[in-house]
């Protein structure tokens, strides 16, 4: 395993502490080991080289003392010209220099298994490359001509060229993601048809959501995602359906998770992916309760929800989970913006159920109906997406006692006795 020095600055040391730890926690899915933890009390970063000059020199000591150890990582993202004047202080040294961001990126590229993910890393780790070119020495890729007034000059700037390839590279990225997303509008619009209710997990990173999600569906091994305790275990958005206590059937969506300076390249890349929170008739807040930066998690969560275009008027419930890992915290059970719960016990399971039931059908209502046969296809909807009490055949059409929405009650209005 690679070893590194991971390096932190801010003005409030507890919440600087508790970054740290998560970036140890990056690190370490990126498959690199922490040796030290080196931090520094500022209110922004030093533009030069991140931390100040004494600081600098206290990191390359460091690394002449320990010859095993190349890699800095620095808690912020960093400019291209901090990054080259942090490798220039460690000189003669030879040292990695990477940012949050790009243990991020890396860590996103190494995760990512679908085309439409791979795809989506690829523009945002361009993206970042784009922002950090830098100007080397051999600043010119082409002749100078052959003496002609028309063809003097300095020739094209290596980093132009590097420029151009790079958006190149891009725009033919993104123009094969839109074709991936064209079949996402279409399940989207087939969806819409469906009728049928959204809901989307949401929450940080390792909360649980692919947990809760398996144990929601209770399908067979080959409808299961994929779930791991680890930082970003799945980055693909997968939707399954769902059958709740009142017999109605619903779609569930499992979306990437979150987490503090999430790089707003991947924010861009992945927002299609992430648009499922956007459509989503309930959100599922999933907290690791745990976790004792929970609440941070939850306002990281909601920011970053709102810098993607998800309402505030959007229906939430807060799932408190990971219950089993607390003393003296009673489980499952209702608080007063959603549930404490275990994804891995069953009466938790059925309690969030429930819940979900309360948010999307409390208003609900049993109602009689007259169908005539001529429009049976009403009947069949109404046989696959609602709860019937009665049903029998009249010499006008189909009588029929079931539980309707207000949206539906307002739909077939007409056929109500």
């Amino acid at each position: 395993m690679k070893k590194a020095v991971l390096v932190g600055i801010g003005s409030n040391k507890d919440i600087l502490f508790e970054s740290m730890l998560e970036l140890e926690n990056l690190a370490l899915a990126n498959n690199i080991e922490s040796v030290e933890n080196i931090y520094q009390t500022l209110d922004k970063m030093n533009v030069f080289g991140y931390v100040g000059k004494g600081k600098l020199e206290e990191i390359k000591k460091f690394f002449e003392d320990n010859e095993d150890v190349n890699i800095l990582i620095a808690n912020d993202e960093l400019s291209a010209s901090q990054i080259r004047n942090i490798i220039k202080s460690l000189e003669p040294l030879e040292i990695t220099v990477m940012d949050r961001t790009m243990l991020i990126l890396d860590i996103f590229s190494s995760r990512a298994k679908t085309k439409e993910a791979i795809i989506q890393v690829e523009i945002a780790k361009l993206q970042h490359d784009l922002a950090h070119l830098v100007l080397k020495d051999e600043n010119y890729d082409q002749q100078r001509g052959d003496g002609s007034l028309s063809n003097k000059g300095s020739g094209e700037k290596r980093i132009d060229i590097d420029r151009r390839v790079l958006k190149t590279r891009i725009h033919d990225l993104k123009t094969e993601l839109s074709e991936i997303n064209k079949s996402h509008l279409q399940q989207k619009k087939q969806r819409i048809k469906s009728e049928k209710f959204l809901v989307s997990l949401v929450g940080y990173t390792n909360a649980g959501k692919s947990t809760l999600m398996n144990n929601l569906i209770n399908e067979d091994m080959n409808k299961k995602v994929f779930e791991k305790n680890m930082l970003f275990a799945t980055l693909d958005t997968s939707v399954r359906k769902l059958f709740l206590p009142n017999k109605r059937e619903v779609l569930l969506s499992d979306t990437v998770g979150f987490i503090d300076k999430l790089p707003h390249q991947l924010v861009t890349s992945f927002k299609t992916t992430l648009e499922e929170a956007i459509d989503a008739d309930l959100i599922i807040h999933v907290v690791d309760y745990h976790n004792p930066s929970y609440k941070k998690h939850i306002e990281i969560t909601n920011e970053t929800l709102k810098s993607i275009g998800v309402s505030d008027d959007v229906k939430r419930l807060y799932v408190y989970n990971k219950a089993d890992l607390l003393n003296n915290v009673m489980s499952p059970a209702i608080v007063e913006d959603g549930i404490i719960i275990s994804a891995k016990d069953e009466k938790g399971i059925e309690l969030l159920k429930d819940e979900i039931v309360k948010k999307l059908f409390s208003d609900e209502k049993r109602c009689r109906l007259l169908i005539p046969y001529s429009e049976y296809s009403i009947v069949d909807y109404f046989i696959k997406n609602t709860n019937i009490h009665v049903m029998e055949d009249k010499n006008e059409g189909v009588e029929i006692e079931t539980d309707l929405t207000l949206k539906e009650q307002n739909k077939y209005e007409r056929f109500m006795i």
